[in-house]
């Protein structure tokens, strides 16, 4: 049997059970990193590729932890409704309209999120990197730091789908989907160092969701086509009234916290060698 059906057995659910695989496999994926880092990536390169990690992960102010209310509002709506194979809708019309406005209204949120993010972050990160750059070793970090740009705003564009689609009550299809998510990200990052190209590794994690999640969206096409065409008129949801009091209450502390500790983690570049220094996060 697959270890999903091994620990179906054992009486866990198979959305937890693949949930536990992909943080399994996060686990074991982030310890190799690290051990490849530091056998791969000179002291300087390592000052590089934590301080392009710690800029990446900015993206947690340009989601606002509204991926959880697009699942909320997905799960509520979609309760009055039936799906089929080919992407229909049939059940109670206002539910239908307020789903199709949800998607909609997630997706613009999120293209303006990510454009923001690319027009923000990476001259930040360029004139950043410009201006604490070691001038006795050269370092090629301009390519590594624009894809993990690039790819950061395809999948920060990319989370509103996977959060609605696991409101609609795929949660186990999202659950497979995050431990290939895991499984590719590895793979690609361990690929990066080994082949000396270490600096590429950050793009490449998040490249390593990207692609499985792309794969997993166009198996949905249909659906996520038809509502995103479907006039929601007079019952779509309002921005002011039902979202944003909701964005507020997001349980997003993980990120914020992950965000916080990212700053408290101060980066100092010296001539030829470089220092980090963590400090604790205020209780």
């Amino acid at each position: 049997m697959r270890p999903p059906e091994v620990l179906a057995a054992l009486g866990i659910d198979g959305a937890v059970a693949y949930a536990l695989l992909a943080r399994s496999v996060n686990i074991v994926g982030s310890a190799g990193t690290v051990l490849l880092i530091v056998s791969f990536l000179t002291p300087i390169e390592q000052g590089y590729y934590y301080t392009l990690l710690s800029l990446v992960s900015l993206q947690v102010v340009f989601e606002m932890g509204f991926s959880f209310v697009v699942q909320q509002l997905a799960a509520h709506e979609s309760i009055e409704l039936k799906f089929d194979a080919l992407g229909s809708v049939t059940g109670d019309a206002v539910a239908h309209a307020r789903l199709a406005s949800a998607l909609q209204l997630s997706v613009r949120w999120y293209t303006v999120a990510a454009t923001a993010m690319g027009l923000i972050v990476s001259p930040l990160g360029l004139v950043f990197f410009a201006r604490h750059s070691s001038t006795a070793v050269e370092v090629s970090w301009q390519g590594p730091w624009l894809m993990a740009v690039a790819v950061s705003m395809a999948g920060l564009w990319c989370v509103p789908f996977y959060a609605f689609i696991e409101g609609c009550g795929e949660v186990r299809a999202v659950a497979a989907m995050r431990l290939r998510q895991a499984v590719a990200s590895a793979v690609l990052a361990w690929a990066a160092m080994l082949l000396r190209h270490g600096l590429y590794a950050p793009a490449l994690v998040i490249l390593g969701q990207i692609v499985p999640g792309l794969l997993f969206l166009a198996a949905r096409r249909p659906l996520l086509a038809k509502l995103l065409r479907y006039p929601a008129r007079i019952s779509a949801i309002h921005w002011s009234s039902e979202v944003w009091p909701s964005v507020g209450c997001a349980p997003t502390l993980p990120s914020r916290y992950s965000f916080r500790s990212s700053l408290l983690s101060e980066v100092r570049w010296r001539p030829g060698r470089w220092e980090c220094r963590s400090a604790s996060p205020a209780t």
